[in-house]
């Protein structure tokens, strides 16, 4: 087991064992990713690490083996990058564009890893959405949902179609700390205690 820090300032991953007994964790590698990188997610089968660069707006992609990172690829984000997330399935890499009000929208090799950017990418964030900010998506990998920053809208998205098409945007109240929401068979968004 591994841990991963990402030092935002420096541009440095810290590479981390975890002993399974113990649980202390051993430092075993250092690596210099990238001077702007600020966010990271780790494939769902572990074999790649994926870096989000706020400034340079693009997605390194690292294969992982044994504690050793070697970078395998790149591609261009929408401006101003925010938040990315992997499918449940490993087929499917999300990331929010605020300054542009997209998601790029990537299709990942369940055997190689190698991304490839979907037909139609980016798309729009909601019809009445602006600056995307989070994501999230369910555990059946079937539905993505965005949090519009400036207008505070929840989109949600179709995600069993290649490029996830918009169903509809709710009014989300940041306000409140009990929101909620439940998503039917239909794709129909119920925000519960709005």
């Amino acid at each position: 087991l591994y841990v991963f820090a990402l030092d935002s300032n420096t541009g440095n991953l810290h590479i981390y064992a975890r002993d399974d007994v113990s649980g202390v964790l051993t430092h075993i590698n250092l690596v210099a990713v990238a001077a702007d990188a600020f966010d990271m997610r780790m494939s769902i089968d572990g074999t790649q690490l994926l870096i989000v660069g706020r400034i340079s707006s693009g997605i390194r992609i690292y294969s992982f083996n044994a504690g050793a990172l070697v970078q395998i690829g790149t591609h261009a984000l929408g401006a101003n990058p925010q938040e990315f997330i992997v499918s449940p399935n490993d087929a499917n890499v999300y990331c929010t564009n605020y300054a542009d009000n997209t998601i790029t929208s990537f299709l990942r090799s369940t055997i190689t890893g190698a991304l490839t950017v979907a037909n139609g990418s980016p798309f729009t964030s909601s019809n009445a959405g602006s600056s995307p900010t989070a994501l999230a998506i369910t555990s059946t990998g079937d539905y993505l949902l965005a949090i519009n920053d400036t207008t505070n809208l929840l989109s949600v998205f179709d995600a069993r179609v290649v490029l996830p098409a918009p169903l509809l945007s709710g009014i989300f109240d940041p306000t409140q700390t009990t929101a909620a929401g439940s998503i039917n068979v239909n794709g129909t968004f119920t925000i519960k205690g709005a």
